[in-house]
């Protein structure tokens, strides 16, 4: 797959001849000189780098006769320091530390978020994406439950680099919490329990990071014997308070949603019908939210530090507007849980 626009014309912004005529890059100075390409960038832009670090490229520069392309120059020196964010909002939770983490990042490494939050179809996020360009920001974090072929070919064109979150890619650097084994995590815990019948709620099909979570689940389920029946459901609360009805039948007698949200909804459904959990049906979630550890909810959670994937996603985002390489998958983010009275027989 041919690279993304914004990394093809990276060899665009400056330009040099060396003794022999041929071209110089940025890249071949930073090789010359044994230092980053942001090492380089900034000097060539006035920007701080350490003496040491500035003598090595200037003797590359006097060596070779590179020659900064100033009209290059002043456009790289032009840049906004803004970093596009388009999330979802259909966790609110989790996208708050998310957001947080970004927020801060961003921050102490003298960028500002230009933050939308989207809860519209993929054609509208589209659109999004279309506009933080139009803005004239540095880069985009893109975070969505759905990564469309619409989606990539508007980021494969797109003049900015752009990093996927929440979701995996094939063409994309993607930052996302491990999601498979966050189902397993839970698994072990649930077999534990010796469950007599099993229902996962788990996130609409389009989702994959949903499916990663499911898939983790009901392959630790299905390794250790345990059936597992699985019910599509939506994100918000009333989507698993509509499902517990039919979650409950034939003796159920554990749910794990596949948020803590969901499992909220289905606590709503136990309340106003006489029953409890675990005194009528044990039950799990995901996301450790602050609601669900309550005394009076209690709930067990597999709980993600979505602060550090936030933190790591910015950083991310400016290493590829500084030029650095990124992992292409960041998925190693902490992650425990936490098991409280409700999945507790």
């Amino acid at each position: 797959m041919s690279r993304p626009h914004w990394e093809r014309s990276r060899r665009l912004w400056y330009y040099g001849l060396g003794r022999s005529g041929e071209p110089m890059t940025i890249n071949d100075i930073a090789r010359l000189a044994g230092v980053s390409k942001s090492t380089v960038s900034r000097y060539l832009t006035g920007g701080s780098v350490s003496k040491k670090s500035a003598e090595k490229i200037a003797r590359v520069i006097e060596s070779t006769g590179y020659v900064l392309n100033a009209s290059a120059s002043k456009l790289r020196s032009q840049r906004s320091r803004l970093v596009g964010v388009l999330v979802d909002g259909i966790d609110a939770r989790a996208v708050t530390r998310i957001l947080r983490g970004i927020n801060d990042r961003l921050h102490e490494l003298d960028y500002l978020p230009f933050i939308v939050i989207d809860n519209h179809d993929e054609d509208h996020k589209l659109a999004g994406m279309q506009a933080l360009v139009r803005q004239g920001v540095d880069a985009i974090i893109f975070g969505t439950a759905q990564l469309t072929d619409e989606h990539a070919r508007f980021m494969l064109g797109a003049d900015v680099p752009i990093i996927v979150l929440g979701q995996r890619s094939d063409a994309f650097p993607f930052a996302k919490v491990d999601d498979y084994a966050g189902g397993r995590l839970m698994a072990e815990h649930v077999i534990e329990q010796k469950p007599k019948h099993l229902v996962y709620l788990g996130f609409p099909g389009y989702d994959r990071a949903g499916l990663e979570r499911w898939h983790g689940f009901v392959d630790a389920c299905g390794s250790a014997g345990v059936g597992v029946e699985y019910l599509e459901c939506g994100y918000e609360r009333e989507a698993g308070y509509h499902l517990a009805e039919q979650a409950l039948a034939n003796g159920t007698d554990f749910i794990v949603g596949a948020s803590d949200t969901i499992c909220l909804g289905v606590l709503r459904y136990l309340g106003e019908h006489g029953m409890s959990a675990p005194k009528d049906v044990r039950l799990a979630g995901f996301g450790n939210y602050e609601e669900g550890s309550l005394p009076m909810v209690s709930l067990t959670s597999v709980g993600f530090d979505y602060l550090a994937l936030g933190r790591d996603v910015a950083r991310k985002a400016v290493d590829l507007i500084e030029g650095e390489d990124v992992p292409h998958e960041s998925v190693d983010y902490p992650m425990e849980i936490h098991v409280r009275n409700s999945s507790l027989a």
